[in-house]
């Protein structure tokens, strides 16, 4: 059997249930993440015999990588998304697959690129922008009522004025 014995992010062991179980386990890479080291092993009780190890990280290697008689892969950084690491144990000089392990890894992306924080960033903006309009448009409102009021006040100011000269010629005519 082929097991994935130890999983490092930055240096510190994550914790994998059930190693080695038919269905994958599954590793989350917190945000940013430095490199990601996985250990595998495939014991055996014959000494002499040795095994090659091939191994690909669906979704970032096209094809399976040779990784020999090592039994550690290291990964930079994982860019967010869900991958499979696969690894497989051949038989040295065979094409046959001895052996099969996989594990399940989750590479979160920062809380500033997830679609729920893309959304409420849009919302929150359009909120402040709306505000921003309604504030525009009451100053614009109140600028157009001073107006309005000046423009009235002139009006009759004029107007009681003209009435005035009209009513002190009509006296001075008489007169």
């Amino acid at each position: 059997p082929l097991y994935i014995s130890r999983v490092e992010i930055n240096g510190a062991a994550l914790s994998l249930p059930a190693v080695g179980g038919a269905e994958p386990d599954t590793v989350e890479l917190p945000p940013g993440a430095g490199p990601l080291q996985i250990w595998f092993s495939s014991p055996t009780l014959r000494p002499e015999q040795r095994r090659r190890y091939e191994y690909r990280m669906a979704g970032l290697d096209e094809a399976w990588r040779e990784a020999g008689e090592s039994r550690t892969v290291e990964y930079g950084r994982v860019p967010a998304g869900r991958y499979e690491f696969e690894v497989r144990a051949v038989a040295p000089g065979t094409s046959p697959v001895l052996a099969r392990a996989t594990v399940e890894v989750t590479a979160l992306s920062p809380v500033w690129a997830r679609p729920w924080f893309v959304a409420l960033s849009a919302v929150v903006l359009a909120a402040a922008a709306f505000i921003a309009h309604r504030f525009r448009l009451r100053r614009v409102l109140e600028l157009e009522r001073m107006r309005r009021q000046v423009a009235l006040d002139l009006h009759d100011d004029i107007g009681s004025g003209l009435a005035q000269i009209a009513i002190l010629s009509e006296v001075a005519k008489r007169d």
